[in-house]
């Protein structure tokens, strides 16, 4: 598998990447547009492959 699809970031980690806030990329996750993986009820993680992409479509 590529790394793309595994490597992880924080809520906060990708917040700062895209230039945006953490409040921001909790509304993302609920709302679909961000592409996360679930590894427990605790747990989420946001692929860089979602964040690439979303950041590339020019929605923020």
């Amino acid at each position: 598998m590529s790394s793309n699809f595994t490597i992880q970031r924080k809520y906060v980690q990708a917040a700062l990447l895209l230039g945006v806030s953490r409040n921001l990329i909790y509304q993302l996750i609920n709302a679909g547009k961000l592409n996360t993986c679930n590894l427990s009820i605790r747990r989420t993680i946001i692929l860089k492959k979602g964040m690439v992409y979303y950041f590339r479509q020019g929605r923020l």
